[in-house]
Protein backbone atom coordinates (compact mmCIF):
# COMPACT_ATOMS: atom_id res chain seq x y z
CA UNK A 1 0.00 0.00 0.00
CA UNK A 2 1.88 3.40 -1.24
CA UNK A 3 1.24 6.33 0.86
CA UNK A 4 -1.47 7.68 -0.89
CA UNK A 5 -3.47 4.46 -0.65
CA UNK A 6 -2.83 4.84 3.06
CA UNK A 7 -3.84 8.77 3.27
CA UNK A 8 -7.21 7.92 0.81
CA UNK A 9 -8.30 5.30 3.86
CA UNK A 10 -8.31 8.25 6.38
CA UNK A 11 -10.45 9.90 4.72
CA UNK A 12 -14.57 9.45 5.76
CA UNK A 13 -16.02 11.77 3.72
CA UNK A 14 -16.61 12.70 -0.12
CA UNK A 15 -15.30 16.49 0.92
CA UNK A 16 -12.52 17.42 2.72
CA UNK A 17 -10.84 20.71 3.08
CA UNK A 18 -7.06 21.33 2.09
CA UNK A 19 -5.35 24.02 4.47
CA UNK A 20 -2.09 25.77 3.68
CA UNK A 21 -0.12 28.26 5.81
CA UNK A 22 -1.43 31.76 6.02
CA UNK A 23 -0.21 33.92 2.86
CA UNK A 24 0.64 30.33 0.91
CA UNK A 25 3.54 30.55 -1.15
CA UNK A 26 4.41 28.59 -4.26
CA UNK A 27 5.08 25.70 -2.34
CA UNK A 28 2.21 25.19 -0.76
CA UNK A 29 -0.13 26.26 -3.20
CA UNK A 30 1.23 24.22 -5.77
CA UNK A 31 1.03 21.26 -2.85
CA UNK A 32 -2.60 21.61 -2.10
CA UNK A 33 -3.10 21.89 -5.97
CA UNK A 34 -1.66 18.47 -6.54
CA UNK A 35 -3.15 17.30 -3.72
CA UNK A 36 -6.32 18.00 -4.56
CA UNK A 37 -5.85 16.01 -8.07
CA UNK A 38 -4.81 13.22 -6.63
CA UNK A 39 -8.05 13.03 -4.53
CA UNK A 40 -10.44 13.75 -7.09
CA UNK A 41 -8.79 11.08 -9.02
CA UNK A 42 -9.78 8.89 -6.17
CA UNK A 43 -13.34 9.92 -5.69
CA UNK A 44 -13.06 12.55 -2.90
CA UNK A 45 -13.99 16.14 -3.61
CA UNK A 46 -11.10 18.94 -1.46
CA UNK A 47 -11.79 22.66 -1.53
CA UNK A 48 -8.51 23.96 -0.77
CA UNK A 49 -8.74 26.97 1.98
CA UNK A 50 -5.63 29.84 3.09
CA UNK A 51 -5.74 32.75 5.14
CA UNK A 52 -4.15 36.33 4.01
CA UNK A 53 -3.08 37.56 0.65
CA UNK A 54 -1.98 34.87 -2.32
CA UNK A 55 0.98 34.40 -4.21
CA UNK A 56 0.68 34.95 -8.23
CA UNK A 57 1.52 31.54 -8.77
CA UNK A 58 -2.74 31.14 -8.02
CA UNK A 59 -4.05 33.66 -10.74
CA UNK A 60 -1.50 32.27 -13.62
CA UNK A 61 -2.48 28.54 -13.52
CA UNK A 62 -5.76 29.35 -12.53
CA UNK A 63 -5.68 27.69 -9.52
CA UNK A 64 -9.06 27.93 -7.77
CA UNK A 65 -7.94 28.88 -3.49
CA UNK A 66 -11.07 29.80 -1.17
CA UNK A 67 -10.47 32.60 1.99
CA UNK A 68 -11.09 30.84 5.21
CA UNK A 69 -12.95 33.96 6.14
CA UNK A 70 -15.31 33.41 3.51
CA UNK A 71 -16.79 29.90 4.09
CA UNK A 72 -15.58 29.44 8.35
CA UNK A 73 -19.45 30.16 9.19
CA UNK A 74 -20.34 27.25 7.37
CA UNK A 75 -17.49 24.61 8.48
CA UNK A 76 -18.61 22.08 11.62
CA UNK A 77 -16.30 20.61 13.62
CA UNK A 78 -17.20 17.48 11.63
CA UNK A 79 -15.72 19.00 8.76
CA UNK A 80 -12.37 16.81 7.87
CA UNK A 81 -9.33 19.03 6.98
CA UNK A 82 -5.94 17.78 5.43
CA UNK A 83 -3.08 20.34 6.45
CA UNK A 84 -0.25 20.68 3.80
CA UNK A 85 2.78 22.63 4.04
CA UNK A 86 1.98 23.72 7.40
CA UNK A 87 1.44 21.70 10.94
CA UNK A 88 -1.49 22.12 13.67
CA UNK A 89 -0.54 24.12 16.57
CA UNK A 90 2.40 26.26 14.70
CA UNK A 91 2.00 30.29 14.38
CA UNK A 92 1.89 30.16 10.35
CA UNK A 93 -1.26 28.65 10.28
CA UNK A 94 -4.74 29.77 11.45
CA UNK A 95 -7.21 27.07 13.73
CA UNK A 96 -10.28 26.85 11.10
CA UNK A 97 -12.64 24.74 11.95
CA UNK A 98 -13.06 21.30 11.61
CA UNK A 99 -10.96 18.38 11.93
CA UNK A 100 -7.73 18.26 11.08
CA UNK A 101 -6.66 14.70 10.65
CA UNK A 102 -4.13 14.62 7.87
CA UNK A 103 -0.49 16.52 7.74
CA UNK A 104 2.11 16.29 4.93
CA UNK A 105 4.63 18.41 5.45
CA UNK A 106 8.46 18.93 5.23
CA UNK A 107 9.22 20.89 7.93
CA UNK A 108 10.73 19.84 11.37
CA UNK A 109 8.25 18.68 14.22
CA UNK A 110 7.68 21.01 17.30
CA UNK A 111 4.53 19.99 18.85
CA UNK A 112 3.55 16.45 18.82
CA UNK A 113 -0.44 16.28 17.44
CA UNK A 114 -2.31 13.20 16.95
CA UNK A 115 -3.25 13.21 12.92
CA UNK A 116 -4.92 10.02 11.36
CA UNK A 117 -2.37 10.32 8.84
CA UNK A 118 0.89 11.60 8.89
CA UNK A 119 4.03 12.00 6.27
CA UNK A 120 6.55 14.73 7.56
CA UNK A 121 10.04 14.34 5.74
CA UNK A 122 11.92 17.23 7.45
CA UNK A 123 14.79 16.21 5.33
CA UNK A 124 12.97 17.37 2.05
CA UNK A 125 13.45 20.83 0.27
CA UNK A 126 9.74 21.09 -0.51
CA UNK A 127 6.57 19.79 0.32
CA UNK A 128 5.84 20.10 -3.80
CA UNK A 129 8.09 16.88 -3.79
CA UNK A 130 6.05 14.34 -1.52
CA UNK A 131 3.28 15.25 -3.58
CA UNK A 132 5.52 14.47 -6.83
CA UNK A 133 6.59 11.53 -5.93
CA UNK A 134 2.38 10.36 -4.74
CA UNK A 135 1.76 10.64 -8.79
CA UNK A 136 4.98 8.80 -9.98
CA UNK A 137 4.72 6.09 -7.18
CA UNK A 138 1.14 5.67 -8.04
CA UNK A 139 1.60 5.73 -11.91
CA UNK A 140 -0.82 8.53 -11.79
CA UNK A 141 -0.23 10.86 -15.36
CA UNK A 142 0.33 14.49 -14.04
CA UNK A 143 -1.04 16.91 -16.97
CA UNK A 144 1.08 20.47 -17.66
CA UNK A 145 -0.73 22.72 -15.18
CA UNK A 146 0.26 20.12 -12.24
CA UNK A 147 4.00 19.39 -13.10
CA UNK A 148 4.62 23.74 -13.34
CA UNK A 149 3.27 24.34 -10.28
CA UNK A 150 4.98 21.38 -8.52
CA UNK A 151 8.07 22.17 -10.48
CA UNK A 152 7.77 25.79 -9.31
CA UNK A 153 6.87 25.40 -5.50
CA UNK A 154 10.09 23.14 -5.51
CA UNK A 155 12.54 25.63 -6.97
CA UNK A 156 11.37 28.27 -5.11
CA UNK A 157 11.15 27.09 -1.69
CA UNK A 158 14.71 25.65 -2.66
CA UNK A 159 16.00 28.66 -4.29
CA UNK A 160 16.27 27.23 -7.49
CA UNK A 161 18.08 24.15 -5.68
CA UNK A 162 20.85 25.53 -3.76
CA UNK A 163 19.23 25.53 -0.47
CA UNK A 164 17.94 22.48 1.74
CA UNK A 165 17.54 20.45 -1.50
CA UNK A 166 17.98 16.57 -0.99
CA UNK A 167 18.12 13.62 -3.53
CA UNK A 168 14.45 13.55 -4.12
CA UNK A 169 13.91 17.03 -4.72
CA UNK A 170 16.34 16.67 -7.68
CA UNK A 171 15.22 13.49 -8.67
CA UNK A 172 11.06 14.88 -8.88
CA UNK A 173 12.60 18.23 -10.69
CA UNK A 174 14.51 15.66 -13.40
CA UNK A 175 10.99 13.21 -13.55
CA UNK A 176 8.78 16.64 -14.40
CA UNK A 177 11.49 18.29 -16.54
CA UNK A 178 9.65 17.01 -20.14
CA UNK A 179 6.20 17.36 -18.41
CA UNK A 180 6.17 21.13 -16.79
CA UNK A 181 5.55 24.35 -19.36
CA UNK A 182 9.81 26.05 -19.31
CA UNK A 183 8.81 29.04 -20.51
CA UNK A 184 5.97 29.21 -18.06
CA UNK A 185 8.25 28.41 -15.17
CA UNK A 186 10.92 31.31 -16.47
CA UNK A 187 7.76 33.93 -15.98
CA UNK A 188 6.96 32.83 -12.74
CA UNK A 189 10.61 33.14 -11.38
CA UNK A 190 11.04 36.49 -13.19
CA UNK A 191 7.86 38.25 -12.60
CA UNK A 192 7.35 38.08 -8.91
CA UNK A 193 7.23 41.50 -7.73
CA UNK A 194 4.21 44.27 -7.78
CA UNK A 195 5.46 47.73 -8.00
CA UNK A 196 4.17 48.36 -4.42
CA UNK A 197 6.12 45.55 -3.28
CA UNK A 198 9.23 47.45 -5.07
CA UNK A 199 8.35 50.19 -2.51
CA UNK A 200 8.82 47.46 0.13
CA UNK A 201 11.84 46.33 -0.46
CA UNK A 202 12.93 49.69 -0.92
CA UNK A 203 12.37 50.53 2.83
CA UNK A 204 13.35 47.35 3.79
CA UNK A 205 16.92 47.76 2.40
CA UNK A 206 17.24 51.62 3.84
CA UNK A 207 15.97 49.74 7.01
CA UNK A 208 18.91 47.36 7.27
CA UNK A 209 21.55 46.97 10.26
CA UNK A 210 24.05 44.80 11.24
CA UNK A 211 25.46 43.95 13.99
CA UNK A 212 28.32 41.12 14.07
CA UNK A 213 27.46 39.20 11.43
CA UNK A 214 23.87 39.36 11.94
CA UNK A 215 21.53 41.59 10.13
CA UNK A 216 17.95 43.10 10.70
CA UNK A 217 15.64 44.64 8.42
CA UNK A 218 11.67 45.78 8.63
CA UNK A 219 9.86 45.75 5.37
CA UNK A 220 7.15 48.00 6.97
CA UNK A 221 3.41 47.28 7.50
CA UNK A 222 1.59 45.00 5.67
CA UNK A 223 3.87 43.52 3.48
CA UNK A 224 3.44 40.78 1.05
CA UNK A 225 4.70 37.03 2.78
CA UNK A 226 6.94 36.30 -0.48
CA UNK A 227 8.62 39.97 -0.07
CA UNK A 228 9.63 39.21 3.74
CA UNK A 229 11.27 36.05 2.54
CA UNK A 230 12.95 37.63 -0.18
CA UNK A 231 14.82 40.16 1.79
CA UNK A 232 16.23 38.18 4.34
CA UNK A 233 17.12 35.85 1.83
CA UNK A 234 18.82 38.78 -0.07
CA UNK A 235 20.51 39.66 2.86
CA UNK A 236 22.21 36.75 3.92
CA UNK A 237 24.03 36.99 0.06
CA UNK A 238 25.61 39.90 2.07
CA UNK A 239 29.40 39.17 2.70
CA UNK A 240 29.39 40.38 6.39
CA UNK A 241 26.12 38.92 7.13
CA UNK A 242 25.74 34.75 8.01
CA UNK A 243 22.36 35.43 10.09
CA UNK A 244 19.22 37.63 9.26
CA UNK A 245 16.15 38.75 10.58
CA UNK A 246 13.46 40.71 9.12
CA UNK A 247 10.07 41.49 10.50
CA UNK A 248 7.20 42.92 9.22
CA UNK A 249 3.64 44.71 11.29
CA UNK A 250 0.74 43.03 10.13
CA UNK A 251 -2.59 44.04 11.31
CA UNK A 252 -2.74 40.68 13.80
CA UNK A 253 0.78 41.08 14.81
CA UNK A 254 4.74 40.97 13.66
CA UNK A 255 5.63 38.39 11.56
CA UNK A 256 9.86 37.44 11.41
CA UNK A 257 11.88 35.56 8.93
CA UNK A 258 15.02 33.97 10.04
CA UNK A 259 17.82 32.61 7.42
CA UNK A 260 21.21 31.28 8.49
CA UNK A 261 24.34 30.03 6.79
CA UNK A 262 25.60 29.05 10.03
CA UNK A 263 26.06 25.58 11.36
CA UNK A 264 26.37 26.47 14.66
CA UNK A 265 22.97 28.84 14.84
CA UNK A 266 19.92 26.56 13.95
CA UNK A 267 17.28 29.34 12.59
CA UNK A 268 14.44 27.02 13.40
CA UNK A 269 15.29 26.13 16.83
CA UNK A 270 16.77 30.16 17.54
CA UNK A 271 13.06 31.37 16.70
CA UNK A 272 11.03 28.82 18.14
CA UNK A 273 13.34 29.41 21.86
CA UNK A 274 13.17 33.12 21.40
CA UNK A 275 9.50 33.32 20.63
CA UNK A 276 8.39 30.59 23.22
CA UNK A 277 5.57 32.38 25.56
CA UNK A 278 5.00 35.35 23.34
CA UNK A 279 4.46 33.61 19.97
CA UNK A 280 5.42 31.00 18.15
CA UNK A 281 7.64 29.68 15.37
CA UNK A 282 9.89 27.13 13.23
CA UNK A 283 11.56 26.05 10.37
CA UNK A 284 14.54 24.39 9.01
CA UNK A 285 18.05 25.15 10.29
CA UNK A 286 18.71 27.36 7.30
CA UNK A 287 15.56 29.23 7.50
CA UNK A 288 12.57 29.50 9.75
CA UNK A 289 9.52 31.97 10.82
CA UNK A 290 7.85 33.61 13.23
CA UNK A 291 4.87 35.42 14.29
CA UNK A 292 3.93 37.41 17.57
CA UNK A 293 0.33 38.47 18.08
CA UNK A 294 -0.92 41.37 19.27
CA UNK A 295 -3.14 41.28 22.37
CA UNK A 296 -6.31 43.54 22.43
CA UNK A 297 -4.11 46.38 23.86
CA UNK A 298 -1.64 46.49 21.31
CA UNK A 299 -3.83 45.56 17.79
CA UNK A 300 -2.52 48.18 15.51
CA UNK A 301 -4.58 51.27 14.25
CA UNK A 302 -4.14 53.81 11.81
CA UNK A 303 -3.09 56.88 14.09
CA UNK A 304 -2.24 60.18 12.22
CA UNK A 305 -0.23 62.83 13.89
CA UNK A 306 -0.28 66.15 12.03
CA UNK A 307 3.43 68.18 13.11
CA UNK A 308 6.76 68.49 12.49
CA UNK A 309 8.28 64.96 12.10
CA UNK A 310 11.85 66.20 12.72
CA UNK A 311 10.81 67.92 15.73
CA UNK A 312 8.60 64.89 16.52
CA UNK A 313 10.67 62.39 16.08
CA UNK A 314 13.55 64.07 18.34
CA UNK A 315 11.10 64.24 21.16
CA UNK A 316 10.99 60.30 21.08
CA UNK A 317 14.24 60.19 20.75
CA UNK A 318 14.72 62.20 24.04
CA UNK A 319 12.41 59.73 25.88
CA UNK A 320 13.88 56.60 24.43
CA UNK A 321 17.50 57.48 25.43
CA UNK A 322 16.18 58.67 28.64
CA UNK A 323 14.30 55.34 29.13
CA UNK A 324 17.76 53.33 28.11
CA UNK A 325 19.85 55.67 30.97
CA UNK A 326 17.82 55.45 33.45
CA UNK A 327 16.23 52.07 33.16
CA UNK A 328 17.97 49.45 35.05
CA UNK A 329 20.52 46.90 33.48
CA UNK A 330 18.98 44.88 30.10
CA UNK A 331 15.36 46.99 30.81
CA UNK A 332 12.84 46.64 28.29
CA UNK A 333 11.18 49.74 26.87
CA UNK A 334 7.98 49.01 25.66
CA UNK A 335 6.45 51.82 23.32
CA UNK A 336 2.25 51.67 22.99
CA UNK A 337 0.19 53.96 21.23
CA UNK A 338 -3.53 54.39 21.30
CA UNK A 339 -6.13 56.94 19.36
CA UNK A 340 -9.44 58.36 20.91
CA UNK A 341 -11.53 61.83 20.94
CA UNK A 342 -9.26 63.38 18.88
CA UNK A 343 -5.92 62.78 20.75
CA UNK A 344 -3.38 60.25 20.13
CA UNK A 345 -1.50 59.06 22.92
CA UNK A 346 2.21 57.61 23.08
CA UNK A 347 3.31 55.86 26.17
CA UNK A 348 6.69 54.87 26.80
CA UNK A 349 7.69 52.88 29.64
CA UNK A 350 10.89 51.20 31.15
CA UNK A 351 11.63 49.76 34.43
CA UNK A 352 13.81 51.31 36.96
CA UNK A 353 14.38 53.18 40.57
CA UNK A 354 10.99 54.74 41.28
CA UNK A 355 11.08 58.69 40.45
CA UNK A 356 9.75 60.40 43.92
CA UNK A 357 6.77 63.05 43.63
CA UNK A 358 8.55 65.97 43.90
CA UNK A 359 10.90 65.25 41.56
CA UNK A 360 8.46 64.39 38.63
CA UNK A 361 7.34 68.20 39.66
CA UNK A 362 10.35 69.11 38.26
CA UNK A 363 11.40 66.78 35.46
CA UNK A 364 10.83 69.04 32.76
CA UNK A 365 12.67 71.56 33.77
CA UNK A 366 15.45 73.04 32.07
CA UNK A 367 19.31 71.50 33.33
CA UNK A 368 17.55 69.19 35.76
CA UNK A 369 18.53 65.87 36.16
CA UNK A 370 17.12 62.98 38.54
CA UNK A 371 20.24 60.97 39.25
CA UNK A 372 23.25 63.28 38.93
CA UNK A 373 25.82 60.58 38.90
CA UNK A 374 24.27 58.75 36.19
CA UNK A 375 23.93 61.60 33.87
CA UNK A 376 27.79 62.69 33.97
CA UNK A 377 28.12 58.83 33.15
CA UNK A 378 25.68 59.14 30.29
CA UNK A 379 26.60 62.13 29.25
CA UNK A 380 23.22 64.32 30.03
CA UNK A 381 22.97 67.85 30.43
CA UNK A 382 19.52 68.12 31.68
CA UNK A 383 18.20 69.03 28.75
CA UNK A 384 16.21 66.54 26.38
CA UNK A 385 12.98 66.36 28.42
CA UNK A 386 12.82 70.05 28.93
CA UNK A 387 13.45 70.47 24.89
CA UNK A 388 10.89 67.30 24.24
CA UNK A 389 8.08 69.75 26.47
CA UNK A 390 8.91 72.63 24.48
CA UNK A 391 8.16 70.91 21.43
CA UNK A 392 5.11 68.68 22.41
CA UNK A 393 3.43 71.87 23.75
CA UNK A 394 4.16 73.45 20.33
CA UNK A 395 2.23 71.27 18.86
CA UNK A 396 -0.89 71.60 21.29
CA UNK A 397 0.02 68.07 23.30
CA UNK A 398 1.06 67.68 26.56
CA UNK A 399 3.83 65.55 28.24
CA UNK A 400 3.62 64.19 31.70
CA UNK A 401 5.30 61.08 33.90
CA UNK A 402 4.63 58.97 36.43
CA UNK A 403 6.71 56.15 38.70
CA UNK A 404 6.44 53.17 40.51
CA UNK A 405 8.49 50.84 42.37
CA UNK A 406 8.29 48.78 39.19
CA UNK A 407 8.05 51.21 36.38
CA UNK A 408 8.67 54.64 34.83
CA UNK A 409 6.22 55.73 32.31
CA UNK A 410 6.51 59.14 29.96
CA UNK A 411 3.31 59.78 28.31
CA UNK A 412 2.49 62.07 25.43
CA UNK A 413 -0.69 63.48 24.10
CA UNK A 414 -0.91 64.87 21.08
CA UNK A 415 -3.97 65.94 18.71
CA UNK A 416 -4.69 64.08 15.69
CA UNK A 417 -4.30 65.03 12.62
CA UNK A 418 -8.21 65.39 11.99
CA UNK A 419 -8.88 67.39 15.40
CA UNK A 420 -6.00 69.41 14.07
CA UNK A 421 -8.02 70.10 10.97
CA UNK A 422 -11.02 71.11 13.21
CA UNK A 423 -9.37 73.10 15.36
CA UNK A 424 -7.65 75.04 12.46
CA UNK A 425 -11.11 75.63 11.15
CA UNK A 426 -12.84 76.96 14.39
CA UNK A 427 -10.42 79.38 14.90
CA UNK A 428 -10.56 80.60 11.11
CA UNK A 429 -14.72 80.40 11.68
CA UNK A 430 -13.43 82.67 14.97
CA UNK A 431 -11.34 85.39 13.09
CA UNK A 432 -13.85 85.84 10.62
CA UNK A 433 -17.04 86.60 13.13
CA UNK A 434 -14.41 88.89 14.10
Amino acid sequence: MTKLDELVTQINREHVYIQTHNFPDPDAIASAFGLQELLKLRGIHATICYKGKIDQLREILDIRLVNIENIDSELTEDDEVILVDAQKGNSNIIDMTGDEIICIDHHPVYEKTEYRFTDIRPGVGACASIIAQYFFENEIPMDQRIATALTFGIRMDTQKLSRGVCKMDMEMIWRMFDLCDQDMIYLLENSTLYFEDLMAYSKAISSIEVFENISFADTGRDCPEALIASVSDFMLALVEVSFSVVYSRKKEGIKISVRSERPTLDAGKIISKALKGIGSGGGHATMAGGFVPFDGNDREEDLMIQGDPDKLARVFDNLLRNAAAYGRENTQILIQARGGRGRTTIVFTNEGEQIPQKKLETIFERFYRVDEARSSQTGGAGLGLAIAKQIVELHGGTITATSDIHNTRFIVTLPDAEEKKKTARRKKMAAYRK
